[in-house]
């Protein structure tokens, strides 16, 4: 994929995904930079419908500015304000797979090994399966990005390239 940027490789390779969902999975998009937005208040029904609109809402993405781990991983979990530390913890996605080709500039916490931490901890009862995509090499710390995804049951996968 010569020629395009580390972020129009992400895109495609989420559009890709997006369109092999089984239509009874759920599935919500949320994207961070300067700040987090996401697609849906929850997952909806991998329909042909939903996944046609999450396709045009990846394609309308622009890589904007800095990177807010922390803010976009209490956006996926759903913990609102104040951190729900309990077995009964919210309704929670399964799996989700974090895409990156940056490390924390934004958000409570930028340091980014308490940033797993934080995470691993917050997610001892939601077990939610995190992947974890790196892309590019310019500024990413792999062995943490690794630990994000292996402490949190998940595989870790760093495509190299083009930075940009």
């Amino acid at each position: 994929l010569q020629g395009f940027t580390n972020f129009e490789i992400c895109k495609a390779e989420l559009v890709e995904s997006l369109r092999t969902l089984d239509p009874r999975s759920h599935v919500n998009l949320v994207a961070f930079g300067d700040r987090v937005d996401a697609w849906r208040k929850e997952p909806v029904p991998a329909s042909k419908d939903n996944i046609t609109d999450a396709v045009e809402w990846v394609k309308n993405r622009v890589c904007a500015g800095e990177t807010n781990y922390y803010d976009s991983l209490r956006e996926v979990l759903d913990v609102g304000e104040k951190p729900d530390s309990s077995p009964d913890f919210r309704d929670t996605p399964d799996t989700i797979t974090f895409m990156t080709d940056g490390m924390p500039t934004r958000g409570d916490i930028t340091d980014s090994r308490t940033l797993v931490s934080w995470y691993t901890n917050l997610n001892r009862y939601a077990r939610v399966t995190t992947h974890v995509i790196a892309f590019g090499d310019k500024g990413l710390e792999s062995e943490i990005l690794r630990a994000l995804a292996e402490r949190n049951y998940g595989t870790f996968v760093h495509v190299h390239g083009k930075d940009g």
